[in-house]
């Protein structure tokens, strides 16, 4: 995904997995995106904002992980299509709600 590593594009990829539809990207796409996301900025120095959507992309990924060993057998994990699994709509759109309102908290910041 060429998506750049700050809270709008966090905010354009959680919306598209709010949307229920994804764009033809499959939430795994979205999840591996938080990953890398969270992995390159956190050893940054961060604005408050950037740090609350590091921790939102941080809590995307390790739900990722926890949704799809919790939901499927450890014996059909191996040969997973994780472009099939999908996450809760209802998960992108707490997560975009999360971050609309760090955006406000840092807005009445400045």
């Amino acid at each position: 995904m060429d998506v750049p590593f700050t809270p709008d594009g966090l905010g354009d990829v959680l919306a598209l997995g709010a949307r229920g539809e994804s764009n033809g990207r499959a939430h795994f796409d979205l999840a591996h995106w938080c990953y890398r996301f969270h992995t390159h900025a956190r050893p940054l120095a961060l604005d408050p904002l950037t740090e609350a959507a590091v921790g939102i992309a941080e809590e995307v990924d390790a739900r990722w992980e926890r949704f799809v060993v919790s939901t499927h057998p450890m014996e059909a994990l191996l040969g997973l299509d994780l472009a099939a699994v999908r996450l809760p709509v209802e998960w992108f759109q707490g997560w975009l709600r999360e971050l609309e309102a760090a955006r406000a908290q840092a807005a009445k910041g400045l």
